[in-house]
């Protein structure tokens, strides 16, 4: 229903009781890029939350196996619409740290190129 930090709370307590559970990962993937257009004050830090996104789906398949093939089309998915190798050397901002603002709150680091 929107409210996703709210949600996130409840899936980190999850991830607490069962850490081999890779489905809340998924979760808050899904969250982090549901609202990648409302985070962040530049189109590239928009786009930027789907690196994020990325990095929590990941966590997914290395704590649970049977998750690998979800978890790397979400991945696969998510950097798709992260920026291109052309945008960070546009933005000229290659491994620097990006604060994403909103409900996220969190910070993901531009890969170098």
């Amino acid at each position: 229903k929107g409210r996703y930090g709210q949600a996130r709370g409840y899936f980190r307590n999850a991830l607490k009781l069962n850490p081999s559970n890779g489905r809340p990962h998924l979760s808050i993937a899904a969250m982090y890029a549901a609202s990648a257009n409302n985070c962040g004050d530049t189109t590239f830090n928009k786009r930027a939350v789907y690196w994020l996104a990325a990095n929590e789906a990941a966590k997914a398949s290395r704590v649970d196996p049977t998750l690998k093939k979800a978890a790397g089309q979400s991945i696969a998915n998510y950097k798709a619409k992260a920026p291109s190798k052309a945008d960070i050397f546009s933005a000229g901002n290659s491994g620097q740290s990006i604060k994403i603002s909103c409900w996220i709150g969190a910070s993901v680091t531009v890969p170098s190129i």
